[in-house]
């Protein structure tokens, strides 16, 4: 079964080089969420996409299910995350329908990191 690479503008998805690796071999890919406040045990990545794990707070993760790819697609897909999976998101002017200014990043900087053209600018 071939899959089109490029299904990869519909769903959200990070590249492996964006994840903290905790243990990764041949059979078994284990993460630290980028949810990090809140997912403290770590979470595997099965079938390619963040699996089901423990979270220290009432809900489910909003990573579960976001796909994991270790390069590059061929097709030119590039990562994109959406809202759902940021805990603070700055609008221009505080307006939500205006492009985003800033977000606290997923990685677990302290900082805000700026937001340009859509994509996740330097942070300290």
């Amino acid at each position: 079964m071939t899959v089109d690479t490029c299904d990869l503008h519909t769903e959200p998805w990070v590249p492996l080089a964006a994840l903290d690796i905790a243990r990764h071999d041949e059979e078994e890919l284990i993460i630290r969420c980028p949810e990090s406040l809140f997912c403290l045990r770590g979470a595997q990545v099965i079938g390619g996409r963040i699996a089901p794990h423990f979270r220290n707070v009432a809900g489910l993760c909003p990573w579960i299910e976001v796909g994991v790819r270790d390069t590059a697609p061929p097709c030119g897909c590039e990562p994109f995350i959406t809202t759902r999976q940021l805990r603070v998101v700055i609008h221009h002017g505080g307006r939500p329908w205006v492009p985003i200014a800033s977000i606290v990043c997923p990685g677990g900087c302290p900082e805000f990191a700026p937001v340009r053209a859509g994509r996740i600018g330097p942070a300290r």
